[in-house]
């Protein structure tokens, strides 16, 4: 029986954490790092990609109290000494379950990823739980200094839990196919031939797309051949109609692109291979994977300053908006349009540097590290 088993725990199975994990996962096992995948039974989209590491599909989505169940039957299985978690069962209820474990002086770490400092997807509440999850963890892991400075603003001085700051890998298992041609991914995404700025992921109203939209409206000398394409699944019905009605009253039929759907994991390469450069229109995040995505295709990224983005872009292969605002972004995109022959040199940049400084070895040597730091 291994003495050191890390079970990492990702209760979703798909999207940008998902891919995170996998990564995360891949590189933990090449390093020799004995690690298990804890993730959904039927909601694993990546279950066609070869693993380096072992996979337990346990949870179920039916009911709290047994999903806990089904994970520590899990870690009593492979005699797990840490519990990494990438995602976990139930915002408002988990730090208890965390609670409950430091009171008991629990034998297993319990090590959580931080994505977002707050969590988006928690409205009512969402500071109350994040602080007493946070405060009953063995150890975080945070993806930049901006968001390290938020935890300590947000727990106060007397916080004492380890904290590392490990930033994302990239994403080039995802985002590249090898031999796959632009003519051929646009067929995939069912596209004409045309030059494309690309915004992908899930829809939601933190992410600026309203705002993206605004400012394409206003840019007056826009290329003929130029398309901004907007391709994830809208979370929300209303925002969905309100970016419709937007597209519409603007009459941006000649600029946007909307698909509205999931992408599947088959098209992400395509979606990446069509994309001369990748917008980053957010209102707040603490780190985005997209924009890893984007690095490891080797694309040009245009974003807002917001989060860790102005810790990750330079302007080797970026421009950032002076602001989050659509004047901001205006101003950003119109002068990425002015400099459109700088795309292709500055995403050969991008790419350069996801390998030298967002490579997953170094990443995975870190994660490592942290966990040997708990034990002392």
């Amino acid at each position: 029986m291994p003495t050191d088993v890390t079970l990492m725990v990702e209760t979703g199975g798909w999207g940008g954490i998902g891919h995170y994990t996998h990564c995360l996962c891949t590189a933990l096992a090449q390093a020799g790092h004995d690690i298990c995948l804890v993730t959904h039974t039927h909601r694993y989209a990546l279950a066609g990609y070869d693993k380096t590491y072992p996979v337990m599909r346990v949870f179920r989505g039916d009911a709290f109290s047994l999903e806990w169940r089904r994970l520590l039957s899990a870690v009593k299985q492979t005699g797990a000494t840490r519990i990494h978690f990438q995602s976990i069962l139930s915002s408002r209820r988990d730090w208890m379950v965390f609670m409950a474990a430091r009171l008991v002086r629990s034998p297993y770490a319990r090590i959580l990823t931080v994505h977002n400092v707050i969590p988006h997807a928690i409205r009512d509440g969402r500071v109350f739980y994040s602080k007493r999850l946070y405060r009953n963890c063995s150890g975080l892991i945070l993806h930049s200094a901006k968001s390290l400075d938020t935890l300590k603003a947000l727990m106060g001085p007397n916080f004492n839990v380890p904290c590392a700051v490990i930033p994302p890998g990239h994403y080039g298992l995802f985002t590249r196919q090898s031999g796959l041609s632009r003519s051929a991914a646009l067929d995939t995404l069912d596209l004409p031939d045309h030059r494309y700025m690309i915004f992908f992921g899930a829809i939601r109203r933190y992410k600026g797309i309203d705002n993206l939209l605004a400012a394409v409206a206003g840019i007056r000398d826009w290329p003929d051949d130029l398309r901004v394409l907007v391709a994830g699944k809208p979370l929300d019905d209303a925002f969905e109609q309100e970016l419709l009605r937007v597209c519409h009253e603007a009459n941006l039929d000649e600029k946007v692109v909307l698909r509205f759907s999931y992408v599947p994991e088959s098209h992400i390469a395509a979606l990446f291979e069509i994309a001369d450069a990748v917008l980053l229109p957010y209102r707040q995040i603490d780190q985005s994977g997209v924009l890893l995505a984007a690095m490891g295709a080797g694309k040009s990224v245009i974003a807002t300053p917001v989060g860790a983005f102005p810790e990750t872009i330079t302007p080797d292969f970026g421009f950032l908006a002076p602001d989050a605002t659509v004047r901001g972004l205006t101003e950003a995109i119109t002068r990425a349009i002015s400099q459109r022959h700088r795309w292709q040199t500055m995403g050969a940049r991008a790419a350069a540097l996801a390998t030298s400084t967002y490579g997953w070895p170094a990443i995975a040597s870190r994660t490592i590290q942290f966990y040997h730091r708990l034990h002392e």
